[in-house]
């Protein structure tokens, strides 16, 4: 949250991560769980597997705050070969 106000104050605009993002819900028992797919732009290979749950428990922000680790996370991979 200090991050995004410095960089509200400081009139900078950051490049958006270049992955591509798919909303999806997965049903459960009685529900179902919401989910976001954080896939590396033009990749054409199979991707692993990262589980990122946001911490909080929706008391100080929502999903909305936390795409920036799982965009980071699918676009390092897209530019690096871990």
């Amino acid at each position: 949250m200090a991050t995004m106000n410095l960089i509200k104050e400081s009139n900078i605009s950051a490049p958006g991560p270049e992955v591509d993002t798919r909303r999806e819900n997965i049903p459960v028992t009685g529900a179902s769980i919401h989910v976001r797919i954080f896939t590396p732009q033009s990749s054409m290979k199979t991707n692993p597997v990262v589980l990122y749950i946001q911490g909080g428990g929706w008391v100080i922000a929502g999903i909305n705050k936390y795409d920036t680790s799982p965009a980071s996370m699918a676009e390092k991979k897209h530019r690096s070969s871990f």
